[in-house]
């Protein structure tokens, strides 16, 4: 009998045998990396970006701190108008028709046309013609902007606002619900995001409604703003729009005089925007071509409905528009920061040149603001000078002198077209200074003027 093989076989089965039964130790297991997963989503870096546009908003030569809000400031104000800020600034005041919805205007010592307002460095020109030339600070939505700054002269008050702009890579988003007195509701949202390659991209929306039966009538609005573009270390371009859809109900006049009639119209600006330099330090420029359009789509109200109404008989359904370009270089070095300009406006078959020129010094004792303009559409030459000396901390001295002189009395007529305005009065030759000293009490500042 051969037991060769079986001997063989049983030889090699032992070994098996026992190796499948080895049991090893605790604390000597050798750990197994874990598969790789190519498909896992890596965090980014949030990074900040340049910002789109080169306009610098001009140093204020106000006692203590200036007259100026950033985008958390106007959240935090309780404004919801450019009215609403104005009316904390000395030697304006506020005249407004009821509530949220109703007309307001602003007067500087008394003169309602001394409120000049720059969207984006845009003068924003009144296109409604009810208002006569006056500018409707309740068509100016504040959510919209990200710094407001007011530059206070002895004649005039000019408000200058910056539209909201993003800078980093991680999408923003925001929702605002409000609600309150007088059957008012809010409810806003934004997205707002850069790209690595220095593209934006920006979206926000408004719905705003209120009755008010007893302050004068209601009114909504629907807003829309939207920012597309590209800004690198030294250039930047990009397009801006916003679109403001509103109406408001007849507010009634309790007395002899006609009642405010009922409105419906749709607000746009839109513009252009490309910009080199740093406007922080060196030289810079900026052009923007820019176009502001009302379109208005009242319902006609023919002389009985106006005269059982108590209001102004009314035509509607008109449009509106006006073009405006603007081309700025500056340049600032240190304490230095000038600027010239050209703002050029369009209508009426007619372009209308606005040639400007600015020059600020600012140290920590004093600042001063020189600014000059020769306005093509009014024919008139406006020359303001502000100040503001600092000889110790706690003592300021400020003042500003303004001097405004119309080149003739021939001033522009409107003609018999849609884009036909109303046309200011010719105004005499004016001469405004004013004085203010004021000391740091603690924090607070205490001051006088005349």
């Amino acid at each position: 009998m051969r037991l060769g093989p079986l001997v063989g076989a049983f030889l090699f089965a032992v070994p098996v045998a026992v190796a499948a039964q080895v049991v090893v130790p605790p604390g000597s297991e050798v750990p197994i990396p874990p598969k790789p997963e190519t498909d896992s989503a890596k965090a980014k870096t949030d990074t900040i970006k340049h910002p789109f546009g080169r306009l610098e908003s001009p140093r204020t030569a106000d006692i203590g701190p200036q007259f100026e809000w950033n985008r958390e400031e106007l959240f935090a104000s309780g404004a919801y108008t450019v009215a609403d800020l104005l009316e904390r600034i000395p030697g304006t005041t506020s005249f407004r028709s009821g509530w949220l919805a109703s007309p307001k205007f602003v007067a500087v010592n008394g003169d309602l046309a001394r409120i000049r307002v720059f969207y984006d460095g845009i003068e924003m020109d009144n296109l409604d013609g009810r208002s006569g030339t006056m500018l409707d600070l309740t068509t100016i939505d504040l959510w919209t902007l990200e710094n407001v700054a007011i530059e206070r002269f002895a004649s005039e008050v000019r408000v200058h606002l910056k539209s909201w702009r993003v800078e980093r890579t991680s999408p923003y988003t925001r929702t605002d619900v409000y609600t309150g007195d007088e059957d008012t509701n809010i409810y806003r949202g934004f997205y707002g995001k850069r790209f690595d390659n220095g593209a934006g991209l920006q979206l926000g929306g408004q719905q705003f409604s209120t009755r008010s039966a007893r302050l004068g009538g209601g009114g909504d609005a629907l807003t829309f703003m939207a920012r597309a573009g590209i800004a690198r270390r030294m250039w930047s371009v990009d397009a801006y729009a916003v679109r403001r859809n509103a109406a408001r109900v007849v507010q009634p006049t309790f007395g002899d005089g006609l009642s405010l009639p009922e409105f419906t119209g749709t607000h746009t600006l839109a513009y252009l925007r490309a910009a080199v330099g740093n406007q922080a330090s060196g030289p810079w420029g900026q052009v923007m071509a820019a176009n502001m359009n009302l379109h208005e789509t009242t319902d006609h109200v023919d002389a009985g409905t106006a005269l059982s109404q108590n209001v102004r008989p009314d035509t509607a359904d008109s449009t509106i528009k006006r073009i405006q370009y603007v081309a700025t270089v500056g340049m600032s070095r240190g304490a230095f920061r000038g600027s010239i300009a050209d703002r050029i406006r369009a209508f009426r078959g007619d372009v209308h040149h606005s040639p400007e020129a600015r020059m600020e010094i600012g140290t920590r004792i004093a600042t001063v603001d020189l600014f000059a303009q020769q306005s093509g559409d009014e024919k008139r030459r406006r020359l303001h000078a502000a100040f503001r000396l600092n000889p110790i901390p706690i003592i300021a001295i400020a003042g500003a002198l303004s001097y405004d002189n119309p080149d003739d009395d021939d001033l522009p007529t409107p003609a018999d077209d849609e884009d036909s305005l109303p046309v200011a009065p010719a105004m005499p030759k004016t001469t405004a200074a004013r004085l203010e000293v004021g000391v740091k009490v603690w924090n607070p500042w205490l001051f006088a003027g005349f």
